[in-house]
Formats: structure tokens, sequence, C-alpha cells
């Protein structure tokens, strides 16, 4: 049975696993070399409003090493599309958590700031899947929603099932807590 990155990556096993890799570090993070320090941060929960208050209490800049449950991966690439993270799910085994912080490390002197435009989540929904999930967000109920927009309430169901499945979330507290983190990041 493997061992998986949820059991080796409390404190002081992560810094066994990194004094077997013979890699520089401190409790918060590694050295790349004199000049580079990446930090590294563990959610392990796997609810989003938790996720939401771990987040709040950290500033998280790019590049950095982040691990998280898988499905909650794609939640933060999202909230954080601007910066360079490198995610390793807190399900893979440790030899594959070594891999990829050595791939990382290897991968790191080369990044150079990146001239691409990064796109907004939010440029994912249309005009009216915005407006819903504004006054979703609010607290506003659908039916009042459909008045204040004169449209069936039916159709304001819809928009808020399109924006959530382009925002990547399942259910009402991850799409509030995603927006609440974007908005905050924006």
């Amino acid at each position: 049975m493997n061992t998986i990155a949820r059991e080796c990556l409390y404190r002081r096993a992560l810094g066994r696993l990194l004094d077997e890799m013979n890699l520089e570090h401190s409790e918060h993070g590694l050295w790349v070399s004199d000049q580079y320090f990446i930090p590294i941060f563990i959610f392990p929960d796997d609810s989003a409003y938790a996720l939401y208050n771990d987040i709040r209490t950290r500033i998280i800049r790019s590049p950095a090493l982040v691990f998280c449950p898988e499905h909650m991966i794609p939640f933060l690439q999202d909230i954080y599309f601007k910066e360079r993270l490198y995610f390793i799910s807190l399900n893979t085994d440790c030899v594959t958590v070594k891999r990829e912080i050595r791939a990382m490390v290897r991968r790191y002197p080369k990044f150079k700031p990146s001239s691409a435009l990064t796109v907004s989540p939010y440029l994912r929904l249309s005009e009216k899947e915005a407006d819903v999930v504004k006054y979703l967000v609010q607290g506003y109920k659908q039916s009042t929603i459909s008045l204040i927009n004169n449209m069936p309430v039916r159709h304001i169901s819809l928009y808020k099932q399109s924006a959530m499945r382009k925002l990547k979330v399942n259910n009402f507290p991850e799409l509030y807590f995603k927006v609440r983190l974007l908005d905050r990041s924006l």
C-alpha cells in the first residue's frame, strides 16, 4: 500500500520528505537557490467554507506550492488565475509528490513573467448569468431576482446552473465563497 500525500504532509513529515530530497527548507517553504524561496501551503479541508476561511487568512503569491484535495484544485486555480501556483493533490502517493517537487524546482529558474493575458473566470459568464450570480450572492431569492430582471423564475434557475457549471462549482456555498474570493482577488 502506498503512502499518500495526506499522510506525509504534516509539517514534520514534510520536513523529512524534503530532507530525503536534499532540499534546503524551512517550516514555511523551500529554497530553490540562495535567492529564491517558494512558500508551501497546505489546505487539508474538503469543505468550501473551511477553504474560504483558510484562504482569507493567508496571502498567496506566485510562485508557491499548494497541497489540497483533488476536487479543490480547479476551485483554487480559478481564484488564483493570475498567479503561478503548483498544485499537488493530497491523494497522490509520496513518490509522485517527490517527482512533482523535483520537476517544479527544475522549472523554477526558467520561469519568466508571463506576457500572456490572464482571463478572469467572470469573463466566462454571460451578462445575465453574472447578474443572477451577483444577486444570489447578495442574498436575494430567485423569485425576487425574477421580478427585478423581469424574467421567469425558471430562467433564473437555468442561469444559476449555467454559471455554476462555468465557474466549476458544485453547490451554492462553493459558488458564494468562490465569488467572494474572486471579488477580493480582482
